[in-house]
């Protein structure tokens, strides 16, 4: 009797495991489905005209374009979104410059594509490319030829869009390939089979913190452009004295060489610099936060020194809503891939279609720890290889550009401007100070 109950146990939890199995199976076939029935809707979306219904979008999407300026989307009352920058497709006719389609498969960059063309490398079905063409993408009997060999460039309109999240470090130099050897951010990025990385923006040698690099030129181009007002906000340590004056002045505009300029937003942050040191006066380096919607050339550096201030450390700590997150800790010259849902949020603020393909951990099933565990483990993998690099550049090393010889000298002449105007106040202090003790002595010895 005991064995039979035993053997019956034994069949009642084999029957309980199976059946739980196929439960489990048949959620995870319903997951796929959706996923599958959301990656269709979203693509038949996308390939429409320009009008998209905000019910069918996702909340990422909505809101960059919730952000977006008027000049790129226009939304109205009954939840339809046009996207008034796309340009609108004649009878299935999809037209774009030939140097652009070029550049795309990742062969070279837009300039040098315009060089091929016009030296006569470049000829479409045989016929020699004039520059300022225009080709259909979606003529598929098409043939580009580069030095006579055929180039895949219908390939690279498959890909879908990506975008890395790295962060710069110190010393290392916004370009492809540097004349004199030194390390550029282009140097860990991961390759891609078709296309090319393109850089959102460019940070200065001695400028760290976020940048973005993504395989679509369009995309790019337009979270750079300054009729986009893309926020861009920088933390600042800034050696000299900063009045209440000078914060109104520089967010009201200054007059740069090439034009007004200002900070959208500054606020200063609490920070050991703030402290009084041992001889009770207030350190000379203070720490700002500050926002602004252009990018000009070394423009958050100008705009302090055009009040007599230099701005001895800057770092970049967010762009396009996009942030240097803590959380995962990215380190010097590591990067992070954006999954679909930051992707969007780009997108929407510029107003381009929404992408359809990429990692979304929602679809996938997997939950919000799991999904910061996958990054974990891949921003450990980048950790280990920096560590390793033996090329890899110390963190306080500065590389000065040769090209902006001038202006570092000017940096430094206004830097010693103000350590002579702080050695002068604190002599003041001093004498101050110096002259109040002997009046004190003397009080005291007069009344003893």
């Amino acid at each position: 009797m005991f064995l039979t109950d035993r053997v019956m146990e034994m069949i009642r939890s084999s029957r309980e495991k199976k059946s739980l199995e196929k439960q489990r199976q048949k959620e995870k076939a319903q997951r796929k489905e959706q996923a599958r029935k959301d990656f269709y809707r979203r693509k038949v979306l996308a390939q429409s005209e320009q009008i998209y219904n905000a019910a069918e979008l996702d909340k990422s999407y909505l809101d960059g374009i919730s952000k977006a300026s008027d000049e790129a989307v226009q939304v109205s009352k009954t939840g339809l979104i046009r996207l008034k920058t796309t340009k609108k497709r004649d009878k299935g006719v999809r037209a774009e410059r030939l140097h652009k389609v070029i550049a795309r498969t990742g062969m070279c960059s837009n300039r040098k594509a315009e060089q091929l063309i016009r030296e006569g490398r470049v000829s479409v079905n045989g016929e020699r490319a004039i520059l300022g063409q225009q080709i259909d993408l979606n003529d598929a009997s098409l043939k580009v030829r580069v030095d006579g060999e055929i180039i895949k460039h219908r390939a690279s309109l498959k890909q879908s869009c990506q975008v890395l999240i790295y962060h710069k470090a110190e010393g290392e130099i916004s370009s492809r390939k540097d004349p004199e050897g030194r390390k550029t951010v282009f140097d860990r990025l991961p390759r891609l089979a078709v296309g090319r990385w393109v850089q959102v923006g460019r940070l200065d040698a001695n400028t760290s913190g976020l940048l973005l690099f993504t395989n679509d030129g369009e995309l790019a181009h337009r979270l750079m452009h300054p009729s986009y007002h893309i926020e861009r906000k920088y933390l600042c340590r800034v050696y000299g004295e900063v009045t209440p004056e000078i914060l109104e002045k520089i967010t009201r505009g200054v007059e740069l060489e090439d034009g007004i300029a200002k900070f959208d937003e500054i606020r200063p942050i609490d920070s050991p610099d703030f402290e009084a040191n041992n001889q009770g006066r207030k350190k000379a380096n203070a720490w700002f936060e500050v926002t602004l919607r252009e990018g000009r050339k070394h423009e958050v550096r100008r705009i302090w020194e055009s009040q007599d201030v230099i701005v001895s450390r800057l770092i970049r700590i967010e762009y396009a809503g996009i942030k240097l997150s803590r959380q995962y800790s990215i380190p010097q010259s590591g990067y992070l891939e954006a999954d679909l849902n930051e992707i969007n949020l780009l997108r929407g603020l510029v107003g381009l279609a929404p992408e359809t393909e990429g990692f979304k951990p929602e679809d996938y099933g997997y939950s919000k720890s799991e999904a910061k565990r996958l990054k974990s483990q891949h921003l450990r993998t980048i950790r280990r290889a920096i560590s390793k690099d033996k090329l890899h550049r110390a963190k306080n090393e500065k590389v000065y550009d040769e090209k902006n010889k001038e202006q570092h000298e000017k940096r430094k002449q206004l830097a010693e401007r103000i350590s002579q105007s702080n050695k002068r106040k604190f002599n003041r202090e001093k004498d101050k100070k110096k002259g109040t003790n002997k009046a004190v002595a003397f009080i005291e010895k007069f009344y003893k």
